[in-house]
């Protein structure tokens, strides 16, 4: 069996968090990466937009629509494991790795079933049930980087933060553009697309490029207006693939096993088995699945798969019985526990370098 992949502390989208830290003056708990904390230099005010799904390799699915990003490119950097959205948006907010801030995945296993990370809902019904599930809090990089002296603010889209928030991209560079003038030093900006139609429609597709090129042109029309001061870095939290959807449910077998729906991610899974039929459901999971690797309780508690640094204490709790990682492009889904799940043409939170390679765009203002 393949040795479980392991997160490298270093060139991370933690490791971005702790170069912005530092250039605060705030304290980060992971190294910078110097190539950018030197492009940095100079500029008093900065914003990091977080364009979700739009990785380095999206990027070049589409090279005339993300000509912009492509060409003020200044570094790649990885994402987390799982690349997915929750764990990778966090990891910067926080400046920690997965495994120490509790957050690893679109589903979370608590003592009482299977919740949605973001939302608390029932991630079998897709409904708030009546219980209260949440994650553990953390302080984020804008309230630390406010904390050491320098304003900063965070911009979200109304599908995110409710009503008066933003609903389109134009609008939040808008918010951005206040937020500076206003005198903020440091703003965040997190924008929901191309991931949601990557999800519905695959890598390659049109309307993808469509979106792509608009974003790019509200970017190319901000950064144009910098002051001096001013400098942006415009990030993905990881990119996308087109998927093969496998489920779980296709072997009654393997469905009687478990204790519960998996969590985390179909490309990550964590995999609950009742107590003592663990070797049995090993042995019918990779006959039926010999193209996802299949690891432990043990080894991924032991191991550096949701980063490096000290576990959580909520972690050890949140791995099931295994994880299935898939060594190609299969996803996971499991529709006896999900009725609603599947129907997936691209997804995230995979190994592949398409998943987790995050290009770094920088624009800045002339003559700083």
């Amino acid at each position: 069996m393949a040795k479980i992949p392991e997160l490298e502390d270093g060139n991370t989208i933690v490791n971005l968090a702790s170069t912005l830290l530092g250039h605060f003056g705030a304290q980060a708990a992971h190294p910078s990466i110097p190539g950018i904390s030197s492009s940095l230099q100079g500029a008093r005010k900065v914003a990091v937009i977080l364009l979700d799904g739009l990785g380095y390799y999206v990027r070049r699915a589409h090279p005339a629509a993300a000509k912009l990003l492509i060409e003020r490119e200044i570094a790649t950097i990885s994402s987390v494991n799982p690349a997915t959205t929750v764990a990778a948006t966090t990891s910067f907010l926080s400046g920690l790795y997965p495994k120490e801030n509790g957050w690893l995945g679109w589903v979370s296993a608590f003592s009482d079933g299977n919740y949605l990370s973001f939302s608390g809902k029932n991630a079998s019904t897709d409904a708030f049930d009546g219980t209260s599930h949440s994650l553990p809090p953390y302080e984020s990089i804008v309230e630390r980087i406010s904390a050491s002296g320098h304003p900063a603010a965070a911009v979200f889209p109304s599908v995110v933060a409710g009503k008066g928030a933003p609903r389109t991209f134009s609008e939040e560079l808008s918010a951005l553009r206040k937020h500076f003038d206003e005198g903020k030093e440091f703003v965040y900006v997190y924008w929901t697309e191309p991931d949601h139609l990557i999800h519905e429609h695959g890598v390659e597709d049109s309307r993808v490029e469509e979106t792509i090129a608009e974003l790019c042109a509200s970017l190319s029309s901000f950064a144009d207006r910098l002051k001096e001061d001013e400098a942006i870095l415009v990030i993905a939290d990881h990119g996308l693939v087109d998927v093969r959807e496998v489920d779980l449910a296709a072997h009654s077998d393997l469905i009687e096993l478990m204790s519960r729906g998996f969590s985390i991610e179909g490309r990550a899974a964590s995999l609950f088995v009742k107590e003592g039929m663990e070797g049995e459901f090993a042995r019918l999971f990779r006959s039926y699945f010999p193209d996802i690797d299949l690891y432990s309780h043990e080894e991924v508690v032991a191991s550096a798969f949701f980063g490096p640094g000290k576990p959580h204490g909520i972690f050890d709790s949140l791995i099931g019985s295994f994880l299935a990682v898939p060594r190609g492009n299969e996803l996971l889904i499991d529709t006896f526990h999900y009725p609603n799940g599947g129907g997936f043409v691209g997804h995230h939170a995979g190994q592949s370098a398409e998943e987790k390679t995050i290009g770094v765009s920088l624009f800045a203002g002339a003559k700083r």
